[in-house]
C-alpha cells in the first residue's frame, strides 16, 4: 500500500508542480471508516447510559410527584378525597 501511495504521490506531484497549484492531502478512506466506527461505538454507549439514567429519573419523578399531589388530594375541594391513611400508601408507591 505504501509503494502505491508513493507512486501516486509522485505522479500527482509532477502534474501539480508543473501546472502551479498546491496539493491538499485529506484523510484516507480507511481513517474515515475508523472514525465512523468510533462514533458508532460512542453513540451506543451514550444511548445505553441515557436509557439507564432515564429509568432512574422516571422512578424519582414518580415518587416525587406524590409530594406535590398529596396536599391537593387531601384538600376539601378535591374531586378524589383521600384520607391520611390512604395518603400514606400513595407516598410509598
Amino acid at each position: 500500500m505504501n509503494s502505491r501511495l508513493m507512486r501516486l504521490w509522485k505522479i500527482v506531484n509532477k502534474i501539480f508542480v508543473n501546472n502551479g497549484p498546491t496539493i491538499c492531502i485529506t484523510k484516507s478512506q480507511a481513517s474515515r471508516k475508523q472514525d465512523k466506527t468510533a462514533r458508532g461505538k460512542a453513540f451506543k454507549q451514550i444511548l445505553a447510559a441515557l436509557t439507564v439514567n432515564f429509568a432512574t429519573i422516571n422512578t424519582g419523578m414518580a415518587l416525587g410527584f406524590s409530594a406535590v399531589a398529596l396536599p391537593q388530594l387531601q384538600a376539601n375541594s378535591s374531586d378524589i378525597p383521600v384520607t391520611e391513611d390512604q395518603a400514606s400508601w400513595i407516598g410509598i408507591y
